[in-house]
């Protein structure tokens, strides 16, 4: 089954989904699951400071 809806989220959510071959809208949906804006900050940042390959 598949829904036509597509979220939206910060640009690092999507370079990292890419760079390590995650499917970006679940991601997104991870990504926002949780109403509480520290959680997603804090993704963020472990997201930012990850090693570039």
């Amino acid at each position: 089954m598949r829904f036509e809806i597509r979220l939206k989220g910060p640009e690092v959510v999507r370079g990292f989904a890419r760079k390590y071959s995650l499917k970006v809208q679940p991601l997104f949906v991870a990504f926002w699951f949780k109403e509480d804006g520290r959680v997603r900050r804090r993704l963020l940042g472990i997201i930012q400071h990850m090693p570039q390959d």
